[in-house]
Formats: C-alpha cells, structure tokens, sequence
C-alpha cells in the first residue's frame, strides 16, 4: 500500500513541477507577444503623428497663398489629389508661376474657390485641428488570438484566454489615442492648369503654322487639339488637323524621297509623342493623372481597372481613326500602335503576376484575416461558370463561358481589378482582369 502511495506522490509531484514550468513558458511567450505589439503600435502611432504633422505644414503653406484662409487652403489641397506630397508640389508650382511671370500670373484666375463657411462656435485653428485629426487616423487594433501563443498542458486543462492577456498588456502598455471623426463636408476648388507657368511655355513653344510641311502641322495641332481645353477651339483644331491628314493620304503614293521610299507622315519620335499626349490627356480626363509642379504623377495605385480600360481605349481611338490607312504605307503609326499595345499588355501581366504573389502570400500568412480576394483561381472560376450544355447557333462554347463568367462579375459586384483565371475548350489558362463592365486579358 506505501509503495503505491509512493508512486502517486511522485506522479503527481512530477505533474506539478510540469504544470507550473509550462504556466511560467506559457506568461513569457505573452509577454513576448505583447511586447511584439507595443513595439509595432508605437511606431505607428510615431508614423500617423508625424503624417499629421506634416499635413498642417502643407495647409499652413497653402494657406500663406490666400492670405492665411485655412478654408481655402484645404479647398486647395483636397483638388490636388488630398495628399502632402502633391499639395506641396501644386505650392512649388504656384510659387514659380508668381516668380516667373509677375503680374501675368493671377491666383484668382487660376483657382476658383466654392463658398465656405466655419460651423458655428468654431475657429479657424480649430477648425484645422479637426480636419487634420479626422483625416489622418491611428490604425485599430486587431485582436490577438489564443493560438499566437503555443500551449502545453497549463493552456490545455485551465484554458487561460492567451489572446486576452496579450491585449490588455499591449493597451496597458501602448494604449490607441481615440480618433476623432470630421463630418463637416469640404468642397475642392476648381484648378485652371493653363494658368500656371508650364501652360503659358507650352503654348509660346507650340504655335501652329500653317505655312509647316503636312508633319509639322498635323502633328503640332493634333497635340495643341488634345491640349485645348475649350470646346470650341479643341474642335476647330481638330477639324484643321484632318485636313493636313486627308492632303496626306492623297498625295502621298505620288510623292517619294529622294532615295525611292515613300514618305510618311510620321517619324519615330512624333507619333510616340502623340500616342504619349493623348494617353495623357485621356488618363487626366478620366481623374487618373494630375500635373503638379514639373512632373505629372498617375494615380495607377487603387485605380488599377480605369487606368487599363482608359490605357486600352486611347489604343482602341487610334486604330479606329487611322483605319483608312494602310498598315503598309504607314509602317513607323502601326509599328509605334503595336508597341504601345504591347507595352500596356505587359502592363497587365506585371498587375496580374503581382496579385498572385498577394494571394499565395496571404495563404502562407498565419496572421492573416482572411485570404485575398483580387485573385480568384481556375477551379473557383469553372464553379462561377458552371455547366454550360446549350450553345447557341453561332456561338461557341469558349465565348458562353466568358459571357456567364462575366454575369456572374457584374451580378456579383465583383471589385473591379480582380484577376480570374480562366481555361478555355482549349485547355489553356488565361488571366482576366475585371474592369467594372467587362474583362481585359
């Protein structure tokens, strides 16, 4: 009887020694994870702080233009894209236009305010101080979980409610200053860029000449008409460019070189200059492109699906206007089309690759949330399909897929952007990207 007692003694000290190791490995690893997660809020609470900073700089710049109007200032700032870097480039880019061109340039003229007024009871200071706060935001936290820390047999038979702990150490350490909400509706201010120094060069050094070979003057007011931004003149230089392009085309299988070759109406450098300026002009349209200061920065970021079928439409534009022309006569238009096509399909490719890296990455990442949803594989695109057994006269069985493919996006409010992977009657897989209303490879 003693030596049985004996043996559970033991066994039960030998348990205990295990449970109070296992309970004090298991407080280190919290306090590990815990200190992980402060260590990372604190530096984005550093970041969102200094972003907040920075942002009062930008207005209090902008605001220096309107004799001190923070109203105004942030009119200024959210017409410019809503971000630092672009309001303190269009700043640089009114000062240099004030330098430049003195009396010329007037601010007025260029930027045309909404009416504005302060809600009640608030000034313009603190009226800044909550446009900044509302608009620049501490992250929320995302809870930890019971399975961030590995457990043994403390975890196993007390269930101690790790993800718990871990949080109430983080916030006792590191603790997320509340956001404040900004509800008062700001309208942006209205730009006129032909105001600014850039445009007053850009007309000086583009002067149309009549007198100019048919290159020089279709190519000069084709550009100007992509350029002009009143309807009425747009129209008349367009009618003038077509003009020069019809002489072209009826003269030119009599005029030849002196070498023998035929002459074209474009060289390398014109019609890459050309398909550049309408792509601009279309993307700047569509609100994908802004022109601050000297350089011009595409809103690509987010935008994705507008930037591809805007991209895709100027090509689409240029083919359709240049249709009466044979690809044979005109070999540098069709070469230069045929590489812009290509240039944007690669375009595409790099999208598509890069949301595949996202969503294998996302399948590898234990913290995850949830799995990225951008990119929808083949055996979830044949689901989405279904089996289709009635095709119609006419039609194939390839194009019915794509057409039920694409109802079940556009039903689905599919976001625009998603990448499907597709394989066709052929048994080859294609990428899709969904641009809102219809998909582009």
């Amino acid at each position: 009887m003693s030596f049985f007692t004996g043996v559970v003694t033991g066994l039960a000290k030998s348990v205990d020694e295990q449970l109070k190791k296992d309970m004090e490995r298991t407080q280190d690893r919290i306090q590990g994870m815990a200190q992980y997660r402060v260590t990372r809020r604190r530096a984005d609470i550093e970041r969102v702080d200094k972003e907040k900073d920075e942002l009062r700089e930008s207005i209090i710049r902008l605001a220096s233009l309107v004799d001190g109007d923070t109203g105004k200032a942030i009119q200024m700032y959210k017409a410019v894209g809503g971000n630092t870097s672009d309001a303190n480039k269009f700043y640089e880019k009114v000062y240099k236009s004030k330098e430049t061109l003195g009396k010329e340039f007037d601010l007025s003229k260029a930027v045309e305010f909404a009416d504005f007024t302060l809600p009640d009871g608030v000034n313009k200071g603190e009226f800044l101080d909550n446009f900044i706060n509302g608009s620049v935001k501490y992250k929320s936290a995302i809870p930890a979980k019971d399975t961030d820390v590995s457990g043994g047999l403390y975890t196993a038979l007390f269930k101690p409610e790790v993800g718990k702990q871990i949080m109430k150490q983080t916030d006792a350490q590191a603790p997320i200053p509340k956001n404040k909400e900004f509800d008062t509706f700001v309208p942006s201010a209205k730009i006129n860029m032909n105001q600014f120094l850039e445009a007053k060069d850009y007309q000086k050094k583009n002067q149309i000449d009549d007198a100019s070979t048919f290159q020089a003057a279709y190519i000069k007011l084709e550009m100007a008409a992509d350029y002009e931004t009143d309807p009425i003149k747009k129209a008349d230089l367009k009618r003038k460019a077509k003009k020069y392009l019809d002489k072209h085309i009826e003269f030119k299988k009599k005029e030849n070189d002196s070498t023998g070759d035929k002459k074209s109406l474009f060289s390398k450098e014109t019609i890459s200059t050309l398909i550049k300026r309408k792509s601009d002009d279309a993307l700047k349209k569509s609100g994908l492109i802004k022109a601050v200061g000297d350089e011009i920065e595409i809103l690509f970021k987010g935008n994705e699906a507008d930037f591809f079928n805007t991209q895709d439409n100027v090509i689409k534009a240029l083919e359709m206007k240049y249709k009466s022309i044979n690809a044979t006569d005109e070999p540098i238009l069709f070469d230069a089309i045929k590489a812009e096509k290509f240039k944007q399909f690669q375009e595409r490719k790099t999208y598509k690759d890069d949301l595949r890296d996202k969503y294998l990455e996302s399948l590898e990442d234990e913290d995850a949330d949830s799995i990225f949803e951008k990119y929808v594989t083949k055996d979830k695109t044949a689901q989405f399909i279904g089996n289709i057994t009635n095709v119609p006269q006419g039609s194939s069985l390839g194009v019915e897929q794509l057409k039920a493919l694409r109802a079940y996006a556009y039903d689905n409010r599919v976001a625009k952007g998603t990448v499907f992977e597709y394989v066709g009657p052929d048994e080859q897989m294609r990428r899709f990207i969904w641009l809102g209303n219809r998909f582009i490879n």
